[in-house]
């Protein structure tokens, strides 16, 4: 059988993901099993727990239906304190130039934060000192898929998401971070959400000026995104496009 669905966000409760993807019409669906962009999660509670397999059995999804991965933040170089030091005495551009000497470099969003470029150098430096194959187990005759449709009801539909993650409690969720002992800075270092989140928890932003400065950004992000698969069609990727 195949299984078609979405990535369905666990905000507010692991439980609410089966919600989501039945109100999609989903047959399958993938789901992060912590947070993706903290290193600190809460543990998820038995009734969630409990929930959520009680919702799979009312929906109907099996265990071959659902997707479960790991979050963004896995650690290929444990921190090298001595390293850090090291380069904290050049500035942004000569570490650019370095990371710059060690491969291809990341996205513009990582070159414009001297923390994060440092970082970079940390991996390649590791991944120099340990060298391994990456193409080992990708698949041989991937069948891509992609969902098309115009750049206003795109924005439109990523509008109406972000209103239902705000109801659904996202700047509780900072502040129960930050009350746990995550700091505002490292909150703002991961993300879109987190950023803006943040600086609205800390007062910096209005809940108004938070909501429409995180829309324009994530409208921004899609259209990146947008020009990656158009790359990667020029590239000779066929992307099989479907209309929802």
């Amino acid at each position: 059988m195949l299984y078609i669905g979405p990535h369905v966000s666990i905000s507010g409760s692991v439980a609410f993901a089966a919600d989501r993807a039945h109100e999609l019409g989903a047959t399958g669906f993938a789901i992060f099993t912590k947070n993706q962009r903290q290193w600190k999660s809460p543990e998820l509670k038995e009734e969630d727990i409990t929930s959520f397999r009680t919702k799979l059995e009312e929906y109907g999804y099996t265990k071959k239906a659902i997707l479960p991965h790991a979050g963004y933040l896995i650690n290929p170089a444990s921190p090298d304190p001595e390293l850090r030091a090291s380069l904290e005495q050049y500035d942004i551009e000569e570490l650019r130039e370095k990371l710059a000497e060690m491969g291809p470099l990341p996205d513009e969003g990582v070159l414009q934060s001297k923390r994060r470029v440092i970082r970079a150098l940390e991996v390649a430096f590791y991944e120099a000192e340990h060298p391994g194959r990456r193409d080992v187990y990708l698949p041989k005759k991937p069948y891509f898929i992609g969902t098309l449709v115009s750049r206003e009801e795109r924005n439109a539909r990523i509008d109406r998401r972000l209103d239902e993650r705000l109801k659904e409690g996202m700047v509780d969720e900072v502040k129960r971070l930050i009350a746990s002992g995550v700091s505002p800075e490292d909150l703002m270092y991961y993300g879109l959400e987190y950023k803006f989140l943040t600086q609205h928890v800390l007062g910096i932003l209005t809940m108004t000026e938070m909501r429409t400065l995180l829309s324009n950004a994530i409208h921004q992000f899609a259209k990146r995104q947008m020009t990656w698969f158009r790359g990667m069609e020029k590239s000779g990727c066929r992307i099989h496009w479907v209309e929802p």
